[in-house]
């Protein structure tokens, strides 16, 4: 199996937010999830599937994607918002 380029893991992540944007969460999840499954810090996979985590009342599971994302790219300030959200 090919590993993706970090061109194909955008615009997975591109297709699976255009999902989230429309209300389709198990679509998005499942784009994040695969993202994460070739690139497991991912920082914007681990903030967007944490989003999904918290919009579905999993505040723990969102607090630890989302603090992975930070912790993994601490100038990802999309990230270092949506913990403080979470």
């Amino acid at each position: 199996m090919v590993k993706p380029t970090p061109q194909e893991l955008q615009q997975i992540i591109n297709q699976a937010q255009q999902h989230h944007s429309a209300g389709r969460l198990q679509e998005a999840e499942a784009g994040y999830r695969q993202v994460l499954a070739q690139d497991e810090n991912n920082p914007v996979a681990l903030n967007l599937l944490g989003t999904i985590a918290h919009q579905t009342g999993n505040h723990a599971a969102a607090e630890e994607l989302i603090a992975l994302a930070v912790q993994r790219a601490p100038k990802f300030h999309e990230a270092a918002y949506n913990r403080g959200v979470v």
